[in-house]
């Protein structure tokens, strides 16, 4: 499989030219060869576990799309370890854009989505925030041990 130069520009925290693969599932790598982090570039950004407010709206979690093409997220999930699942609807994630997904309740938005719970999701003394495609497999993951309000991953 040769892999064809996409762009001239550089994938961000890499620093470096990305490809895509010509056969098979498109893939993303460095010159090096070296694997992307996700094929479409797509990771978990920060966790808010311990808001300083109560409000429930304050909890959230960023997911940013690393890569300059949209992604289709119906049927991804956001889970924590506890085992609760945060299912996407119809929802597309524009290159190079993130959202951010509140734990409350809400009006959904290409910026921000709602889980409508009414209780808080993420742990505050530790947790594992896990983001996976509809087929179960995972995309990201970021744990923390609490002891603060936020963690960038």
């Amino acid at each position: 499989m040769t892999p064809v130069l996409v762009s001239e520009g550089f994938m961000r925290g890499l620093g470096k030219p990305f490809y895509v693969a010509t056969a098979g599932r498109a893939t993303l790598s460095t010159t090096l060869g070296e694997p992307a982090p996700d094929p479409l570039g797509t990771h978990l950004g920060r966790i808010v576990y311990a808001p300083p407010s109560t409000k429930l709206g304050k909890e959230t979690v960023r997911i940013v799309n690393g890569s300059c093409l949209p992604i289709q997220m119906d049927g991804w999930t956001l889970s924590d370890r506890q085992g609760n699942v945060y299912t996407f609807g119809a929802f597309t994630l524009q290159g190079g854009a993130g959202v951010k997904v509140h734990t409350g309740m809400g009006t959904d938005s290409a910026l921000y989505l709602y889980w409508g719970r009414s209780r808080q999701v993420w742990g505050n003394g530790s947790d594992t925030a896990t983001l996976a495609r509809p087929d179960g497999s995972a995309v990201d993951s970021c744990s923390y041990a609490g002891g603060g309000v936020s963690i960038s991953c």
